[in-house]
């Protein structure tokens, strides 16, 4: 259709017209040459070879020769080089599932559709500004002409175009279902897709009538080692790093990256960018994926393909798993997350295969980055399933098992319980004899008391958890950690009315966490420092430590930290004057809370919370209020905090509200931002240099933007920014 298209708004640049050739019903090269003669309507003729009749029939022709399918005939590509060296006028466009290697080819990849975001409103018009969800509903109207995106079913047009990777004839055949099964209950089908995506047009290729048959069609092209690799990458759910490939096909006789090049040739794998350039990243499209899954199932290969997948990303994340305790490894928790949906295929299978060593020891590994990351109940789940399976486990692991079990219980609201398995935890590290793991369950320990308001006991663990932690000299986790009980006991002292003290405390453990190069343990620190300088009336200083922090834990996206930054700056708004900016972050804070489902934030902080948020409401409007809170608990937190960045000191006016297109696209002040950047030609990791965010923040930013100003390049955006004034 692209082609077609192509095609035709370019004919009259080719005095000599356009020829079409199919080349789908040709499964041998050596017919490519005739096929397209008879397309030209030349005439055979004994006495000349068909590729020379060809060459002389287009020499001196200015003439477009587009030819379609031709990755089942690519070895008829030294023909078409031949063809375009005697015919200077000829133009050739070739559609193809590879590519043909050529001299002078340009290749022109076609992604999928766009989909709407995850993190927008599942609102109509929302989602109606994503091209594959315009496809669902064209191809849904053309069956049923009453159908119409509403608020009812936008929610699940948008799962179901996210879900079929915005690629267009999975929508197509999607859409085919819809006078049978509504959106939802659509949407609620494709876990499993090869088989309902059927249905395609009667007077469609058969390869174009099922999502089975398209994936097939390219399958075929491949060698059987190809084959191989393309069904044992189908269990990494989310993408694969080159290094974790190997790992799954030690058996077989094929150099992987030339596999991958070769997958990727067919369309089926994707490069992607990723936070670590170092790192590449390789992934297959949800509905591809199942297809190789399939094959695989089929092939026998399944059991010892999933062993050897868990068994890598179980050493993987053995070897991170003190990444956020780690100086200077920030870095690592990114990479972390890349696997998440390989973790958690890992541990599914571990779990049917009864593998109680591997679940434990996969979740313990993976403890620190459910600290950080989340989901909390997730990682609780799998933690306790582990012990509860594995009560043989060797003390060390299960009292890291328990240590981390009961910080999670413990913020999520079950203080007694919490206090049972930290004493457990500090029994089984005391029989390991392990003293790093016992100083973290003193840490804990104190952490439970201080949320207790015993602070007398608060301080005394926390100490003790010091003193085990300098014990062990210059060990950088060590090291690490024991800034982190200096911040804990500053925090402790600054509830107990001690401000000096505090901040002594505070501004040692961040002297050292700066000279580590631990930023991550840096943010609470910085929190402690705010909270002082805020209680001081020193606002300026106290805004600037409360951004500072949420600098280091927005591209970690460490909710916990950013909890507390956020309402330290709503209080320092309120205390400015602009109590309806106060009300909107108190309300983000308010359902960053909620979403969280635990502590997000110390008695202390909650004390002060919750007095600046009556203070906020006394000195408002009823309706003012309700309506700056609910916009507060209803916005993006990229949203909530790009509204905590832009507050300044002295204080501002509230700008007036953005008008003409700004106002229709509702660009947030950090879209702004990136906008700007973006129109200066700035990459993705220039603009992440330039406004200390992460990568995957930035590239979440700019197909933000490219959706709400209805773009579908970058430039496009930046040239309809300009255009209105955006910039």
């Amino acid at each position: 259709r692209l082609a077609l298209r192509v095609a035709a708004e370019t004919a009259a640049d080719f005095k000599d017209g356009v020829c079409f050739v199919d080349l789908a019903p040709i499964a041998d090269p050596a017919q490519v040459g005739s096929a397209i003669g008879r397309a030209l309507g030349l005439r055979e003729e004994q006495r000349t070879a068909p590729n020379e009749r060809l060459a002389a029939s287009l020499r001196g022709r200015r003439l477009l020769l587009l030819l379609d399918t031709f990755e089942r005939v690519v070895d008829a590509a030294p023909l078409i080089a031949a063809l375009i060296a005697a015919c200077p006028e000829l133009r050739v466009l070739v559609t193809s599932r590879t590519r043909m290697r050529l001299a002078g080819e340009r290749e022109y990849p076609v992604p999928p559709l766009t989909t709407p975001s995850p993190d927008a409103p599942a609102i109509a018009a929302v989602v109606a500004t994503s091209d594959a969800a315009r496809l669902f509903v064209e191809r849904a109207q053309s069956l049923d002409p009453d159908f119409a995106l509403t608020g009812d079913n936008a929610g699940a047009v948008a799962e179901i175009c996210r879900q079929l990777d915005g690629l267009p004839l999975a929508i197509e055949l999607a859409a085919a279902r819809i006078k049978v099964l509504p959106p939802a209950a659509l949407a609620s089908r494709l876990e499993r897709r090869l088989p309902l995506l059927t249905g395609g047009g009667r007077d469609l290729p058969r390869r174009q009538q099922t999502m089975r048959d398209t994936v097939a069609w390219s399958y075929d092209l491949l060698t059987p080692d190809e084959r191989a690799l393309f069904q044992r990458l189908g269990v990494f759910v989310g993408g694969l790093t080159l290094d974790a490939a190997e790992s799954v096909v030690a058996d077989l006789r094929i150099s992987v990256l030339d596999g991958i090049a070769a997958l990727i040739d067919n369309s089926l794998l994707r490069k992607e960018d990723g936070p670590d350039a170092a790192f590449p990243r390789y992934r297959m499209l949800e509905t591809i994926r199942e297809y190789a899954v399939d094959r695989l199932d089929a092939s026998g290969a399944s059991e010892a393909t999933r062993r050897a997948h868990a068994a890598w990303h179980l050493a993987f994340a053995e070897r991170a798993q003190l990444a956020p305790l780690t100086p200077g490894q920030e870095r690592q928790l990114d990479r972390l997350e890349d696997e998440r949906g390989n973790f958690r295929a890992s541990l599914a299978w571990a779990s049917a295969r009864g593998e109680a060593d591997l679940i434990l020891r996969l979740a313990v590994a993976l403890r620190w980055f459910w600290y950080v990351h989340g989901p909390y109940d997730e990682a609780r789940g799998w933690l306790s399933l582990g012990l509860e399976r594995h009560p043989a486990a060797p003390a060390g692991l299960a009292g890291k098992a328990l240590g981390m079990l009961g910080l999670l219980t413990l913020y999520q609201g079950d203080l007694d319980r919490a206090s049972v398995l930290i004493e457990q935890s500090l029994s089984r590290c005391q029989d390991a004899g392990d003293a790093l793991e016992m100083g973290m369950a003193f840490l804990m320990s104190g952490r439970l008391a201080f949320h207790q308001q015993s602070f007398d006991a608060a301080t005394s663990r926390t100490r003790e958890a010091l003193r085990l932690f300098q014990q062990l000299g210059d060990a950088p986790v060590a090291m690490a950690l024991a800034t982190d009980a200096l911040s804990n006991l500053g925090c402790m002292v600054h509830a107990q009315g001690d401000t000096k003290q505090a901040r002594i405390f505070q501004e040692q453990a961040l002297a050292r966490q700066h000279r580590l190069g631990f930023a991550w343990g840096s943010t609470q620190s910085l929190l402690g420092l705010a909270d002082i300088a805020r209680v001081g009336n020193d606002f300026p200083q106290a805004a600037a430590r409360y951004r500072e922090s949420l600098t280091i834990s927005w591209p970690q996206q460490d909710r916990r930290r950013m909890a507390p930054a956020l309402a330290g700056l709503a209080l320092v708004v309120a205390a400015w004057g602009q109590p309806e900016r106060a009300a909107r972050l108190l309300g983000a804070v308010s359902a960053l809370v909620d979403e969280l489902g635990f502590f997000a934030l110390f008695p202390f902080d909650r004390t002060a919370y919750e007095a600046g948020l009556a203070a906020v409401r006394a000195v408002m409007s009823e309706p003012t209020f309700s309506q700056a809170w609910d916009a507060g608990r209803s916005m993006p937190l990229a949203d909530a905090v790009a509204d905590a960045f832009a507050i300044e000191s002295p204080p501002p006016l509230d700008p007036a509200p953005p008008s003409g297109l700004a106002a229709q696209c509702r660009l947030s002040p950090r879209e702004q931002q990136v906008l700007r950047l973006l129109a200066d030609g700035k990459s993705d990791r220039e603009i992440a240099a330039a406004l200390a965010i992460s990568y995957r923040t930035v590239t979440n930013h700019v197909a933000s933007i490219l959706a709400k100003l209805d773009a579908p390049t970058r430039t496009a955006a930046a040239t309809t920014a300009m255009r209105r004034g955006l910039i």
